[in-house]
């Protein structure tokens, strides 16, 4: 402030209290001081990267575009401006761009450990697994060992269906956070999907009591306790997560079926026409109150949920083959005979 006073048109003195306005959280006043920067020294492009940081830290995310973009054309060797860039598109969802900005900074700079996490960042909100991995690993390479970086990789590697590298990521971002209920998550998540249910459920339970009102995890574990058959916990574990979201079709579906495994055909019913009620187009909940109803030896029943799942995914072999046997118990050969070679049809075996 004192240079500026004894040499208004000192352009370094701007930049030097406008970094300093930053450090202490006074954005306005670094902007000022950038914009000032800007208007003495007009090619300045470290001045326009940091009036764009001042703006994304006011939540400005055009200001903060627009100086990052005349920064990285100012100047196309500062890959810290590529950088930002790169990160003001990924706030705007546009990944293609996000992905082409932090690859120049790569170029420009190929050990920058966050400009890598980022793009793979990018590439998985494009849904592009394959292109994340290598990234996230080449950040952890460079020295990014954080919680972070490894969740994001388990997550990606999950995308490309490597569960079980993905759970070694996982165990990596527990030991690293040991609070992260999102790690647990997602591991009980693929310790399901390679049939390790017992480990499944003991995740599920560390993030329910990590997170008591997380209804996710009382799903997920509700569907645990199906597969290994204790339908007594799953019953348990989905009414939660009813009472959690009233609305949750699936809840519903899943608790069904578990009563259904019990012989509970009553219950199973109920919960069967509250997912059908929340969600007139599930044909699981139609086939399986169909299957209800068959176990309790009301066939015409039977066979109008089977017809309305089939009408709802013509590709239901499970249906033909329901319906067939229920027309068969009615007597009715002809109509039977004809569902069980459609379910054969469609790969019924």
């Amino acid at each position: 402030t004192t240079a500026i006073g004894i040499n208004p048109h000192y352009a370094a003195s701007y930049i030097h209290r406008g970094s300093a306005y930053q450090l202490k959280g006074y954005y306005a006043k670094a902007i000022a001081d950038f914009t000032t920067m800007i208007k003495l020294e007009p090619a300045n492009a470290v001045a326009y990267h940091q009036r764009g940081l001042a703006h994304d830290s006011m939540d400005e995310p055009a200001g903060a575009l627009a100086d990052y973009t005349t920064a990285t054309e100012l100047d196309p060797a500062y890959a810290l401006a590529f950088y930002s860039l790169g990160l003001a598109f990924s706030l705007k969802d546009e990944y293609a761009d996000a992905i082409a900005a932090f690859t120049r900074a790569i170029e420009l700079d190929p050990r920058h450990a966050e400009a890598y996490y980022s793009r793979g960042e990018a590439y998985y909100n494009k849904y592009e697994f394959y292109d994340a991995v290598p990234d996230y690993t080449m950040a952890i390479k460079l020295g990014l060992k954080n919680a972070g970086a490894y969740f994001s990789r388990g997550l990606a590697r999950r995308g490309t269906g490597k569960d079980y590298n993905a759970i070694a990521d996982f165990t990596r971002t527990i030991k690293l956070d040991p609070v992260h209920a999102g790690a647990y998550g997602r591991r009980g998540t693929a310790y399901d999907m390679t049939g390790q249910y017992a480990r499944a459920i003991t995740d599920y339970t560390t993030v329910i009591e990590l997170a008591p009102k997380h209804a996710p995890a009382y799903y997920s574990r509700g569907n645990s306790y199906n597969n290994i058959g204790d339908y007594g916990k799953a019953i348990a574990d989905f009414t939660r997560v009813i009472k959690l979201e009233p609305k949750h079709a699936w809840a519903y579906y899943h608790r069904g079926a578990a009563y259904y495994r019990k012989a509970g055909y009553a219950k199973a019913i109920d919960d069967y026409n509250k997912a059908i009620a929340l969600d007139p187009a599930h044909a699981r909940a139609y086939h399986d109150r169909g299957s209800s109803f068959y176990a309790l030896g009301q066939y015409s029943k039977a066979i109008a949920d089977f017809t309305r799942a089939i009408e709802l995914n013509p590709q239901y072999a499970d249906a033909y083959n329901d319906r067939g046997l229920a027309y068969h118990d009615k007597g009715d050969n002809a109509h039977a005979q004809a569902d069980f070679d459609m379910a054969k049809e469609l790969g019924y075996k």
